[in-house]
């Protein structure tokens, strides 16, 4: 049986070396990490409303400082793949989720 990637054992070379290169070409500046507009500016190109993207973006940026690090940037994705609380703030990556009432 093959091992899932995100299995804890797999997920950090497999999802996370993903999260790094996506989060390189996300930041247009070269800054080291995600500001709100470069934020909300992929998610717009995916169809995601800016109201969705940055209520997500301001989840994310976990120090409040007006970015997401490198290091808050990964700990969201490994929430939004690993973590059983929907409240976590790596599950708001991509905004609201609609869920069954």
């Amino acid at each position: 049986m093959k091992s899932n990637v995100t299995s804890p054992e797999n997920f950090e070379s497999a999802v996370l070396a993903i999260a790094d290169a996506l989060m390189s070409a996300l930041d247009t500046n070269q800054d080291g990490v995600l500001e709100s507009q470069e934020y909300v500016q992929m998610y717009s190109a995916l169809g995601i409303p800016p109201e969705h993207s940055s209520d997500a973006f301001r989840r994310l940026d976990r120090d409040n400082d007006g970015t997401i690090s490198h290091e808050e940037f990964r700990t969201a994705i490994c929430e939004f793949y690993l973590s059983d609380d929907e409240d976590a703030s790596g599950n708001w990556l991509i905004g609201p989720i609609n869920r069954p009432t």
